[in-house]
């Protein structure tokens, strides 16, 4: 939401630079001639607001991880008159309601959440498809599988929780909790009884796509559940995917 000017070096990160880049950007459209800015063809007025309301609802999400950008941030918004005349203001309503896994479709507010199951067959992986309108998996004890992650963060966030509920016929191939590296993610991942789970320190603005292994221990029909992703900084922003039933054949 609103604006904000975008470089190489101003990666969401532990330095929080986006931040002082985004109050030096401002300062110098304030002091920009008419003449300058003419050739960009900008509403000097109308793009300080977006980038006043970017670096407002950043702090909605994140934290300002050091006092060069909180000084910054708040030594810009505290200077500035005309936009705080609009009156900015958010707020989130939730509901919790129960329904069964076939009723829960993957949506998302700030997040999109996918998640997919493969199988190892002869050394490659292989996407498995669900069968007519459920998702609905068949497997065989011994196999080795894994979820696969597609999750779409629509802005920074700081403190993310990810978790994902397993079939009761799988067991994680890892079983140790700990820090892990996935595909371009630091994260830490904790293996629980029926679920994993995944906190993200930091989540920039982007796609990503990570994996997870298991091993198919029992035969039976299994609920998948689903997996939730949510900024436990702002909880307002969550998403989920859809329900997944698991069927093994001995």
């Amino acid at each position: 939401m609103g604006r904000y000017f975008d470089t190489q070096r101003a990666l969401s990160g532990y330095a929080s630079y986006r931040i002082p880049t985004q109050v030096m950007t401002l300062e110098a459209l304030h002091h920009a001639s008419d003449e300058t800015l003419k050739p960009l063809s900008l509403d000097r007025e109308d793009v300080i607001n977006e980038m006043y309301l970017w670096l407002l609802q950043s702090k909605r999400t994140q934290v300002w991880n050091n006092s060069r950008a909180t000084t910054d941030a708040a030594y810009s918004l505290l200077t500035t008159r005309t936009f705080f005349g609009l009156s900015p203001t958010w707020g989130a309503v939730e509901a919790t309601y129960t329904a069964s896994p076939e009723e829960i479709a993957a949506q998302g507010s700030g997040f999109k959440l996918q998640r997919s199951l493969q199988v190892l067959r002869d050394g490659k992986w292989k996407t498995l498809s669900g069968k007519q309108k459920k998702t609905l998996f068949t497997l065989k004890v011994g196999d080795h599988v894994r979820w696969v992650y597609t999750l779409k963060a629509e802005r920074d966030f700081d403190h993310v929780a990810l978790k994902s509920t397993r079939p009761a016929a799988l067991e994680s191939k890892n079983p140790f909790s700990g820090m892990t590296w996935m595909n371009g993610l630091s994260a830490y991942r904790m293996v629980r009884d029926a679920e994993n789970e995944y906190f993200f320190e930091h989540l920039a603005k982007g796609k990503y796509t990570f994996y997870d292994e298991m091993v198919v221990m029992r035969a039976g029909a299994f609920s998948g559940g689903v997996a939730t992703v949510q900024c436990t900084f702002a909880p307002e922003f969550v998403g989920n995917s859809s329900a997944v039933e698991v069927e093994v054949k001995r």
